[in-house]
């Protein structure tokens, strides 16, 4: 099996840790690097809430120690802010938790060993207006950089297989598993009238099953297709179960295309999220569907125009479904569309300037609409 194509489904299946392009015949890539990124991220809604944007500037480094094993450290720091139309505001700013994650492929083996480790550098208590600012900033049909700012403790150790079937067919599989500690996510100051002693949140840990093909059609494409299962464990307040997401499952196909030194890419996903488990004093204990099922299409094309100069160009659709959480109340079907483009400038055989400008325009069923922009530049220093 070529090994380009072993480290393709390493990438594609190891969902748990970052990969990189390879320059030579190794799973784990050789080329140390550092990557600074900061972006300004911000949407507008034709709502309540008048705007919510956030600047981070998020830091990774990539070490190999030899042919089979490497690290990389991410972290960095955010600054977000919501405001509604009363010209009220919430704002939240700080560092995220720190990342590390090590990876180890045995002599001759098609496979790789991971482990992840998240430091509890970020937040570690909250005020009320803090966690208000951080759930709306989490909430995935943003995409902000940043989402999280802090979750405590975290261990994912995970594995990936690839399998060569022919000269252009490969299988692979993968698993991790994510061991999460508890935190206190509000600060005690501001709930000890309610909550004398405080809140412990026990968030549940994960588990990832994710399995693939990969198809080679030509020397110059690919075609691939991945199935990513995932189920959450119940999370709990000071040791009592209260809420446990739904399974999810996500259908992928990827096709890649180069032109001479130019590149095209086009993807579809479909994410479907199961009923989530909820168990209150109010609602007792029942499933609701909280999280709508989402269709993903994305095109990518890599035009490169010199030695020192290419652009990126980018486009992508997410269509949201409704969901009916209880009798007569069903949320608004809503469609993302976004185009990006980009230049990068390569200054020297050892940095690139990556630079990028997206778009977005949401329409909600019903008129309300939304706006988006992003904006980023950054350093990519290979050494």
């Amino acid at each position: 099996m070529n090994a380009w194509m072993k480290w393709f489904f390493i990438a594609v299946l190891g969902f748990s840790f970052p990969a990189y392009p390879q320059e030579d015949a190794y799973l784990i890539s050789q080329t140390r690097r550092i990557k600074f990124e900061p972006v300004f991220q911000s949407w507008k809604l034709s709502n309540f809430f008048k705007s919510i944007q956030e600047f981070s500037t998020p830091v990774e480094l990539y070490y190999p120690f030899n042919r089979q094993c490497s690290m990389t450290l991410s972290g960095g720091f955010a600054s977000g802010k919501i405001s509604d139309t009363l010209s009220n505001s919430n704002s939240l700013s700080g560092l995220n938790d720190a990342q590390a994650v090590i990876q180890y492929q045995p002599t001759d083996m098609n496979f790789v060993l991971s482990l992840g480790l998240a430091l509890p550098s970020g937040k570690k208590e909250l005020t009320l207006e803090e966690f208000n600012t951080m759930a709306s900033l989490s909430q995935n049909m943003y995409r902000f950089e940043t989402p999280v700012f802090g979750q405590g403790f975290c261990l994912a150790p995970g594995v990936t297989y690839a399998w060569p079937v022919s000269e252009t067919v490969v299988l692979g599989l993968g698993a991790s598993y994510q061991i999460k500690s508890a935190y206190t996510p509000i600060d005690i100051r501001e709930i000890k009238i309610f909550a004398p002693d405080g809140v412990s949140f026990q968030p549940g840990n994960e588990l990832f099953i994710t399995a693939g093909a990969d198809f080679r059609l030509g020397e110059a494409q690919t075609i691939s297709a991945d199935i990513l299962w995932t189920h959450y464990d119940a999370d709990k307040v000071n040791g009592e179960k209260r809420f446990q997401s739904g399974n999810r499952l996500m259908l992928a196909v990827h096709y890649q295309k180069a032109f001479g030194y130019n590149a095209m890419l086009f993807s579809i996903r479909y994410r479907n999220q199961a009923k989530s488990r909820v168990i209150s004093v109010v609602l007792g204990d029942t499933k609701i569907p909280f999280q709508p099922n989402e269709i993903e299409l994305t095109g990518i094309y890599n035009l490169v125009k010199s030695e020192r100069f290419s652009w990126k160009f980018s486009g992508d659709i997410r269509l949201f479904q409704p969901v009916e959480i209880f009798a007569n109340i069903k949320t608004k079907r809503l469609n993302i569309f976004e185009v990006g483009a980009g230049p990068v400038w390569t200054a020297s055989p050892t940095v690139k300037i990556p630079m990028q400008l997206k778009l977005a325009y949401g329409i909600y069923e019903g008129g309300k609409t939304m706006s988006g922009v992003t904006v980023g530049a950054g350093v990519d220093y290979q050494f």
